[in-house]
């Protein structure tokens, strides 16, 4: 038990004399015969709790840890700042939308052309076709040979894309 009161005074009703002990050394007992331990010292009462002694080469200063505070605080602003900038940046972007634009392809033999799920008919060669911007699926399905299938994703934002020539019978792209 270490006692944190500056001293401890003990007095004695017989004859009026008080007696007046250091911290640590309570009256002295015929029970016992022994001491508690006297805690050091400390120079900090600041209230942390701590009755270790006060070393100021290793105590930080005030100023010195205002400082350190400052210097988070300002780090998590700036921090903040780049995060909102970072995110105004991706909302205006995706608030834009993508201009209109158009493809061209062409498959042997010849195929039905589906360009999202919507049949734009029977052809072997198409010279820009109008699509609006942003992202579609292109499909090719020749009937000719066993309905064997090819799906294009085609992302448009204000240019012509030509997706080339298909060829069916090997599965890779031809030349025209």
């Amino acid at each position: 038990v270490w006692v944190s009161v500056a001293l401890w005074e003990c007095e004695s009703e017989s004859e009026s004399e008080t007696e007046t002990e250091p911290v640590g050394r309570p009256p002295e007992s015929e029970d016992t015969g022994s001491e508690l331990p006297v805690p050091p010292r400390s120079t900090n009462m600041g209230g942390t709790g701590s009755l270790l002694p006060v070393d100021s080469e290793t105590e930080p200063e005030v100023e010195e840890i205002d400082e350190a505070a400052e210097l988070r605080r300002e780090e998590r602003r700036k921090k903040r700042k780049e995060r909102e900038a970072a995110e105004a940046a991706a909302a205006e972007t995706e608030s834009e939308d993508p201009e209109p634009g158009s493809i061209s392809l062409a498959s042997r033999p010849w195929s039905v052309v589906y360009v999202d799920g919507v049949s734009l008919g029977n052809r072997s060669v198409m010279r820009s076709h109008a699509l609006d911007g942003g992202s579609h699926e292109v499909r090719l399905v020749c009937t000719e040979r066993e309905n064997k299938e090819k799906t294009f994703r085609v992302d448009i934002d204000g240019e012509h894309v030509n997706l080339g020539c298909w060829d069916f019978d090997t599965m890779q792209k031809c030349e025209l």
